[in-house]
């Protein structure tokens, strides 16, 4: 088994604070805690905060929830340096948690060559379903899913304009699966949008059927038939 990921607790405030000296001091727990704040300052009482500290006969000090030396000793982080994470502007978490175990990326949108971007464009929206979604002055087209866009849960498509010849078999190749049929109805319909059969070495025993789409590129077209998103 891996290193412990530790224990994340979401609200670096009075609760967060206590939660935090529960599991290190009541039930023993060793290993990392994280406590998660929007503030530079440690957990403090806020209804002190809201009367005697207003009042000017509480000291700053006096509001903590947990002396600073708790964070040291027990949650293991230099008492100027708690362990929480301490947002900075324009570095907000958007309500999304991610902890050390979970992705640090996913792929967004593939970039592909084109000689002719509008044909690809037209081709690909079509197989996939995906809709234009914008232009460049360089002539780049981006087609993607019409109700999610960019930063959905596909990848969109960006089919920039390009005059290099393509030095051979490609290195990266895309997959797609039917969701509403089956796979030879699906090879029927992609083969009369304009791909076609291409040889990259099969035997023809294989459960896939390699295409090509109007410009060349390869793809696969795979058996198992997928839920649409």
């Amino acid at each position: 088994m891996g290193a412990d990921p530790g224990i994340v607790i979401v609200g670096a405030s009075l609760a967060g604070a206590t939660a935090s000296q529960a599991l290190r001091l009541d039930h023993g727990y060793d290993g990392p805690i994280t406590l998660l704040g929007d503030e530079p300052h440690l957990p403090y009482q806020r209804p002190a905060l809201s009367k005697g500290y207003l009042l000017g006969t509480t000291e700053a000090g006096d509001l903590d929830v947990l002396e600073p030396r708790f964070y040291a000793d027990a949650l293991g982080a230099p008492a100027g340096d708690v362990a929480r994470h301490q947002h900075a502007a324009g570095d907000r978490l958007s309500g999304v948690l991610r902890t050390m175990a979970g992705m640090a990326c996913r792929i967004s949108e593939l970039v592909i060559d084109a000689a002719d971007p509008d044909e690809l464009a037209a081709f690909w929206s079509k197989v996939l379903g995906y809709v234009e979604l914008g232009r460049e002055d360089d002539g780049s087209i981006e087609i993607g899913p019409p109700d999610a866009g960019f930063g959905g849960p596909q990848p969109t498509l960006v089919f920039g304009p390009s005059s290099d010849p393509r030095p051979g078999k490609l290195r990266l190749h895309i997959d797609v699966n039917a969701t509403d049929r089956d796979q030879d109805a699906e090879l029927e319909r992609l083969l009369a949008l304009g791909a076609r059969p291409v040889d990259v070495g099969q035997t023809g025993t294989e459960s896939w059927h390699v295409l090509a789409d109007p410009e060349g590129n390869e793809f696969c077209l795979l058996r198992t038939r997928l839920q649409p998103l």
